[in-house]
């Protein structure tokens, strides 16, 4: 019973940090579309709100997994990465390839 309330509570803390990241992607993406340059101090200062909350997250989310007993190698994790390829005429070409952690890869 305690185990499930604070389950439930660190579920609850994982989506309430996940409200704060998307509010400050949407802040993000409407001041890139007005043409705020990239460094700017406004976007800087959002770039580490995004990221105070994406590590708060993360961390509710092992503390959530090590409640709920779930291994590294239960989780079925895609990462996508830009793979660049060069072709015989000399040119490259940018790839998107996802790895799986039950299969290789697949370009």
């Amino acid at each position: 019973m305690k185990q499930t309330l604070k389950m439930k509570w660190v579920a609850l803390s994982i989506e309430w940090h996940w409200l704060f990241i998307m509010r400050g992607r949407k802040r993000a993406n409407r001041l890139i579309d007005a043409g705020t340059p990239l460094t700017s101090p406004k976007l800087l200062r959002l770039d580490k709100y995004i990221t105070r909350y994406g590590f708060k997250a993360l961390e509710a989310q092992k503390q959530y997994e090590d409640l709920a007993g779930i291994t590294r190698d239960e989780l079925n994790y895609s990462i996508v990465v830009m793979c660049r390829k060069s072709s015989a005429g000399g040119q490259s070409a940018l790839l998107y390839c996802i790895f799986n952690s039950h299969s290789h890869r697949k370009c």
